[in-house]
């Protein structure tokens, strides 16, 4: 619970060059601290990466029924059960959304896996089949990092031997700028110790989170006096800057403690390179670590583009066989027929939606800033295609999930009518504080998407 830079930066500095609040440095303030994030608005980010776009002659997303949004045909189905529906509200869907334009032209995999954080399209120059190399520019997730001072960690979900083909343009999601691509973490035991070892000392106990609480019930009412010296000092105008200063940061502090929200690094788990075994309790581990430290941006990567990892499951082992990747162009000669294929893709991709849910619901289900962690965060989710096994990338299946606190008008879905999608990854950079207007290339600007903002 690492304290929140941008929404205090100024009151710490007043605060600590005006009285004695050597104390406001400690972990235990710290960790008060960052629990109050939602009251400054967006305060959190992932970046949810998926491979192989939507499955062919299937409608994803929700369907538009007397006004409202169904979800019972899409892969998001499980947003129609108890357990799952206030995801409903939570949730904007944009169709007709492009990567690229008539100016620029986004190609196959590699291209599209480039394009969907930075905007941006990869130029020539080294790596893999299409020898494509790193962009000109940084990831939507990285800019709104530096936007937070948060703390930026990319995570690739795989098998150790494909994760660790890292130096292609097909393995890296996140970008901190021009020629900077992220290696991302594959191995959860190096992301718990990274994330958590330095929080405390790694896992804090309840009992001394609760005995730190009373013995610093209030920092503010140790110097009370210092205030009103101050006050005094500098007269009635400043002392009215003090005291909003003052009830701010006493409002944040009284909110987190009758939350009772206790601060756990989870348990120590072994790395299993298997993607299907590592998901829950990566989600997990990124939930608590938004909870518990600095680090409130992440890029989750689910494989690498073109999507080799198996599905053992699928109907009658052919998932044992054949990568999801390979299940895209629809084999003729494995014994199944297209619409056969075609319906394990689709359960490929509801398997990656109630993923997604799993971790939507980690984050509703969390308490911040006097509502939920979801309403302070934004989840953008994405591949690099379109429509698996056809190598374009207009309409890409573009997510994103809760409220950008209180930013975002959510519970919709948009027809974008062949925009690019700069304009939506500007108006995400928008609602955490970056009011160019612009991200990525140049020739892919517009307006603002509009229709989410409040």
């Amino acid at each position: 619970m690492a304290i929140s830079w941008r929404t205090l930066q100024s009151r710490r500095r007043f605060l600590t060059v005006s009285t004695r609040l050597g104390l406001f440095y400690t972990p235990m303030i710290q960790m008060l601290m960052r629990q109050a994030d939602g009251a400054a608005g967006a305060q959190k980010f992932v970046a949810w990466f998926q491979p192989n776009g939507a499955a062919p002659d299937y409608k994803s997303f929700p369907r538009r029924v007397n006004g409202n949004l169904d979800f019972s045909q899409s892969v998001y189905k499980a947003w129609e059960t108890q357990q799952f529906r206030k995801l409903k509200e939570k949730g904007i869907f944009f169709e007709n959304i492009h990567y690229g334009g008539r100016s620029v032209d986004i190609s196959s995999h590699r291209g599209g896996m480039v394009a969907f954080l930075t905007g941006r399209k990869a130029p020539k120059g080294g790596f893999g089949i299409e020898k494509l190399t790193w962009p000109d520019g940084p990831s939507i997730d990285w800019h709104i990092a530096q936007l937070l001072k948060s703390q930026h960690m990319a995570i690739h979900l795989d098998t150790r031997s494909q994760a660790n083909e890292s130096r292609e343009v097909k393995n890296i999601l996140s970008y901190k700028g021009k020629d900077q691509p992220i290696t991302p973490y594959i191995s959860l035991d190096k992301i718990h110790a990274r994330i958590f070892g330095s929080v405390m000392g790694g896992n804090v106990d309840e009992k001394q989170i609760e005995q730190l609480r009373l013995e610093n019930r209030s920092i503010f009412d140790g110097v009370t006096k210092d205030f009103q010296s101050l006050k005094r000092q500098f007269g009635q105008e400043f002392g009215v800057h003090v005291e909003r200063h003052m009830q701010m940061v006493r409002e944040i502090e009284l909110a987190r403690v009758e939350a009772k929200v206790t601060c756990e690094a989870p348990a120590e788990f072994k790395t299993y390179y298997d993607f299907q075994k590592d998901a829950k309790p990566t989600m997990d581990t990124i939930v608590a670590a938004m909870m518990c430290s600095n680090y409130r941006v992440f890029s989750l990567q689910w494989n690498r583009a073109l999507g080799g990892m198996k599905f053992p499951w699928l109907d009658g082992g052919i998932g044992r066989k054949l990568s999801h990747h390979s299940l895209s162009h629809l084999p003729n000669d494995e014994g199944y027929s297209q619409a056969a294929i075609k319906n394990m893709l689709v359960k490929i991709n509801t398997w990656y939606a109630e993923q997604l849910s799993y971790l939507a619901m980690k984050l509703e289900n969390t308490a911040d800033g006097g509502g939920t962690m979801l309403d302070n965060t934004c989840i953008l989710s994405g591949s690099e295609l379109a429509v698996t096994g056809k190598h374009h990338h207009q309409g890409v299946p573009l997510v994103v999930i809760g409220n950008g606190g209180g930013k975002i008008k959510s519970g919709q879905m948009l027809d974008m009518k062949k925009a690019p999608h700069n304009r939506l990854l500007a108006t995400l950079a928008h609602v955490y504080g970056d009011r160019s207007g612009k991200f990525g290339d140049g020739r892919l600007q517009g307006d603002l998407v509009s229709a989410i903002l409040k």
